[in-house]
């Protein structure tokens, strides 16, 4: 608990903009889709399902590569050679064809996500200089100690 606290003194303005670069601006996309048109709560869960889907297989797709290069040639390989393509496809897929549904909406939520990126590059610069400040004052107490 101790290292947690920690990390958290020291890294609290890298969270913080992890919160303004990632997570914001996904929930002004989630936002901006439902306010825009009347979309169904499926298609809104469609839509960002597929892009946490995509995050997830394209994180995960050296494991799946060699799971399916283990096996031996055969039937069962070919088919899962083609749904671990087929599911890459789909997914690709359903973002475009849901981008260019909103295409003329996103540009309002680009620019809004670019503002948010802005504060979010602000606390890495923050982040990083906390650091620095934190290794000299490492350094510092090493000398004195000697």
């Amino acid at each position: 608990m101790a290292k947690i606290k920690s990390f958290i003194k020291r890294h609290w303005a890298y969270m913080l903009s992890v919160l303004f670069i990632w997570i914001v601006p996904i929930i002004m996309l989630n936002e901006t889709i439902a306010l825009v048109e009347n979309v169904s709560p499926g298609l809104k869960i469609t839509f960002m399902g597929c892009i946490v889907l995509l995050f997830v297989f394209f994180s995960l797709r050296k494991k799946i590569n060699v799971f399916i290069e283990k096996r031996p040639h055969g039937i069962l390989r070919g088919v899962l050679l083609c749904l671990h393509k087929l599911v890459t496809f789909l997914l690709v897929l359903g973002i475009l064809w849901t981008l260019y549904a909103f295409s003329d909406k996103l540009f309002n939520w680009w620019i809004l996500s670019g503002i948010s990126f802005l504060i979010g590059f602000v606390f890495i610069i923050l982040n990083e200089h906390i650091i620095k400040k934190g290794e000299i004052n490492e350094t510092d107490k090493d000398k004195v100690q000697e």
